[in-house]
């Protein structure tokens, strides 16, 4: 016979917390992919919490949507860098440099 003092609150049902299959969903990757980068590579995840009466895995919306946030400024950035060039520079380029620095040979 189990009493309303006793039943733990439902998680599942709650609209500001996400378990990791529907964090999975929304961030389009498989559950499993997301605990290997909780180990491997915590950047990559949005930030999470374990509830001490299940030990499941929740993240709070509100942290997915601003890790998500932040990760869309981050590419953003790096999009507007111009791409660095390999290699050895261009004669054409090493001229400018030089008379930029005021050099006077010759």
């Amino acid at each position: 016979m189990s009493t309303n003092a006793t039943r733990k609150p439902r998680i599942s049902s709650n609209p500001d917390l996400l378990t990791l299959d529907q964090l999975a969903e929304k961030l389009g990757r498989a559950p499993q992919t997301i605990k290997n980068d909780r180990r491997r590579a915590p950047h990559r995840v949005p930030p999470a919490f374990r509830v001490s009466y299940g030990g499941r895995l929740l993240w709070r919306v509100v942290d997915v949507d601003a890790w998500m946030a932040a990760i869309v400024k981050a590419t953003t950035e790096e999009i507007v860098k111009p791409p660095r060039r390999r290699g050895r520079p261009t004669k054409a380029e090493q001229r400018g440099r030089w008379m930029i620095g005021g050099a006077n040979h010759g």
